[in-house]
């Protein structure tokens, strides 16, 4: 990696930098495998997409989520024994996380890249082109915290029964 990829990934991710630094010069290398585990994609899923501001992934995801829950009702609708429907929500998790963690570092490459490219069409210069990494990159706190909120406001209205 050269000195100048340090400079705007630095710039791009912020805190955890050199681990991502790690994570892309593998995706990029010989192999050029899009797989990469990501222990914090397979287990905060949505919730670290957010984080690190992956927002057409987390559409998908919804999009997804959407169609397994209707799976799930319409095994529960259509009278099956609660084993299907508990299987297939144990399968589903399972695919969720395992899909989160393969392939979240190469999205998350992905998303850099486009950035990086989107700051060299527009900015002359390095140091504005690491000024705009710095801006369209680290994270997103806020919407990661209202999901972490909200998911929370559903369980305790579950518990509820609201």
């Amino acid at each position: 990696m050269r000195l100048e990829d340090k400079d705007k990934i630095d710039a791009f991710v912020g805190r955890k930098a050199d681990y991502y630094a790690g994570k892309w010069v593998a995706i990029r290398g010989a192999a050029s495998s899009r797989v990469s585990w990501n222990w914090a994609a397979a287990i905060g899923g949505i919730v670290w997409m957010l984080y690190r501001r992956l927002y057409i992934p987390v559409a998908l995801v919804v999009v997804v989520g959407f169609i397994d829950a209707a799976i799930t009702i319409g095994l529960e609708d259509a009278g099956l024994f609660p084993l299907a429907t508990a299987l297939w929500d144990k399968f589903s998790y399972i695919v969720y996380m395992s899909v989160m963690g393969c392939w979240g570092n190469y999205w998350y490459l992905g998303r850099y890249e486009r950035t990086v490219k989107s700051a060299a069409g527009d900015l002359r210069g390095p140091v504005e082109q690491i000024e705009f990494l710095a801006e369209k990159g680290g994270t997103n706190i806020l919407a990661a915290g209202l999901v972490i909120a909200a998911s929370g406001a559903l369980v305790v209205m579950s518990f509820l029964d609201m």
